[in-house]
């Protein structure tokens, strides 16, 4: 397989601009699944559930208004992949959750 590049009219090398646009890609994913992983071990203690919306809550309402958008695309997306999933009696409700967003008709612009 050949090694192509191309300079584009700013002289950048238009491989590394892809490749740097990949691993700014994964970097963003790795740092969502640990902020996720965080947030599931927080959920981890008997009656922490009040604690951590309490958390969610405060922390999109300190964010800006399109982030906070953003933040409810990004989970209303996940619900598409998560519906997917295996269940059983432990997770059963959260994918028939996950299966009735799905069904909602709704839209996220870019503002």
């Amino acid at each position: 397989m050949y090694n192509v590049s191309h300079t584009n009219q700013h002289g950048n090398n238009i491989m590394d601009h892809e490749l740097r646009m990949h691993l700014a890609a994964e970097k963003r994913k790795e740092a969502a699944k640990a902020a996720m992983t965080a947030l599931i071990d927080s959920t981890n203690i008997m009656g922490g559930e009040n604690d951590v919306t309490a958390g969610i809550v405060e922390a999109l309402a300190g964010t800006h208004r399109t982030l906070q958008q953003a933040v409810i695309r990004c989970f209303a997306d996940s619900m598409k992949e998560y519906a997917k999933f295996n269940t059983d009696l432990r997770n059963a409700a959260a994918v028939d959750f996950a299966k009735k967003i799905n069904d909602m008709e709704h839209h996220f612009p870019y503002i």
